[in-house]
């Protein structure tokens, strides 16, 4: 008798030890941003690290796994009353709310710069958004470049939008457009897949502008942004993880 009960006491010990996994909420880590450290099918991209983190650290609790969605199917996502996850990597102004009323946003993940690029054989250097009147400007579809959209609507600045920062960058090389714009995050890995770009290549010495990464998830999730905000707290005081992210300093100071 002591033997059965032993056996369904081990039993019942084993599952409830593997319980948490089979409970943890599942929530997607949204990503629409394609440079390399963030595309989640780039080998070793910070999208897959930062899902991991979340994840391990949660007790349990939350299972966070990333998924790409181009641009208008995000948008589409997230007009949604009760959409689930989280969207990382974003800013406010690129989703229409500086103010923050529309969604839970969290503390600042992460600071980058957006490098202006064009060609040596027509060098921009940039100074404000009319340096760059009278170009054609290469895009990314889906981003919401808001210093240029007047410049656009009134015919001052031609904007011609690429999917990838891949075929940006190969437009910008074969001349058909006059500049590009890269996060600063993305240069050293670019150049990596790229061993002729310091050749043919120009960096304005000033950036188009210093920004910062958040996360965001619908309004009335609280306890999701609740531990997303302790994390992040966390990751901030992570040596390894800090250092990713000072990397590419070098390219703009």
């Amino acid at each position: 008798m002591n033997i059965v009960y032993w056996r369904y006491f081990l039993l019942f010990l084993s599952f409830s030890l593997s319980a948490p996994g089979w409970s943890a909420q599942v929530q997607p880590l949204y990503i629409y941003n394609t440079p390399p450290p963030f595309y989640p099918d780039a080998p070793d991209n910070l999208s897959h690290k930062l899902a991991y983190w979340l994840t391990d650290h949660s007790e349990g609790r939350f299972k966070f796994e990333t998924k790409y969605l181009p641009r208008k199917r995000l948008d589409n996502l997230i007009a949604q009353d009760n959409w689930q996850g989280a969207v990382i990597w974003a800013n406010p102004i690129w989703f229409r709310d500086a103010q923050k009323l529309h969604y839970l946003w969290s503390v600042p993940l992460a600071t980058d710069y957006n490098l202006v690029l064009s060609h040596r054989h027509k060098p921009v250097e940039y100074h404000a958004p009319e340096s760059l009147s009278g170009l054609k400007l290469g895009g990314i579809l889906g981003h919401v470049y808001t210093e240029f959209e007047e410049m656009v609507k009134e015919g001052k600045l031609t904007r011609e939008n690429t999917i990838t920062y891949q075929q940006n960058l190969e437009k910008l090389k074969a001349r058909r457009v006059d500049v590009i714009f890269l996060p600063a995050s993305a240069f050293t890995i670019i150049k990596k897949h790229h061993p002729d770009i310091d050749a043919w290549l120009h960096i304005s010495r000033q950036p188009r502008n210093k920004f910062q990464y958040y996360i965001f998830c619908q309004s009335s999730n609280i306890k999701l942004m609740d531990y997303i905000d302790k994390e992040i707290i966390r990751l901030h005081a992570n040596r390894q993880w800090m250092e990713i992210f000072n990397a590419w300093r070098k390219h703009v100071e």
